[in-house]
């Protein structure tokens, strides 16, 4: 290499060279929002500690869909058009050796349909098999057995749930794929082989109580008549069909 063309050379290389060290320590990029929250893989049955300053075991025993109506203190959730409801069942334990609270917001649950919308809790959490809301302090070693629901998609499985306790960093993450008891036989559409889409139209039988929204309605009894009804009479050559229901909170 010449004089002349070592000195050309040499400045273009030392450009390269700055170039590709300013490309190297370039800071990455970050995305506010798509850092996941820290996880564990859990399983139905398995016990958990969430929580480091006030420790509290949790462990879900069962999930189950329904189309019926749930009461928790003096609300009554129901799923509406096009959903059900996601029953969670599971235990609270005390592991301190002293008392604890536990109160409905100190749990949170979530669940993500198959194209990962979530949905979250009601709000609420009650004693299992009863309506009374969960506020109370556990006893050391105390253990209670509660519920709460969750609003979802009518249609299709509920592949993912997260359980988070109020302001601890930890999250549950719950593969649910074959974990939910799904619908009896006919109240499952039969087009979905998983048996967690119900049927559009749920069937009943005459005298028996099935919820409607925040009702249970029974009927008692369907008759053509002439009377009249509410002092109105039929037309010449019609009759009424008259229904009679009860409904009940």
């Amino acid at each position: 290499m010449n004089q002349i063309t070592a000195r050309r050379f040499l400045p273009l290389l030392a450009t390269l060279t700055l170039t590709g060290a300013a490309h190297a320590a370039a800071p990455t990029r970050v995305v506010q929002g798509t850092t996941q929250l820290a996880g564990v893989a859990a399983k139905l049955g398995q016990t958990f500690t969430l929580g480091k300053g006030s420790p509290l075991n949790f462990t879900l025993l069962k999930a189950e869909y329904s189309v019926g109506r749930v009461v928790i203190g003096k609300t009554v959730y129901f799923p509406k058009a096009a959903e059900k409801l996601l029953v969670l069942h599971f235990t609270v334990h005390n592991p301190q050796k002293a008392e604890v609270r536990c109160y409905w917001p100190d749990l949170r649950s979530t669940a993500f349909d198959a194209q990962d919308r979530g949905f979250s809790y009601v709000q609420a959490v009650a004693h299992d098999g009863t309506s009374e809301s969960l506020a109370v302090r556990l006893k050391p070693a105390e253990k209670l057995n509660v519920m709460t629901v969750i609003r979802v998609p009518a249609a299709g499985v509920v592949p993912k749930l997260m359980v988070q306790r109020e302001g601890d960093g930890e999250v549950l993450r719950y593969d649910l794929r074959g974990g939910v008891q799904p619908f009896a036989k006919g109240l499952a559409d039969p087009t979905d082989a998983s048996g967690a889409t119900p049927l559009a139209q749920v069937p009943t039988a005459l005298k028996t109580f099935s919820p409607l929204e925040r009702f249970k309605v029974r009927l008692d009894e369907v008759k053509f008549t002439q009377e009249a009804l509410n002092g109105d009479a039929p037309a010449v050559g019609q009759r009424y069909l008259s229904a009679v229901f009860t409904l009940r909170r």
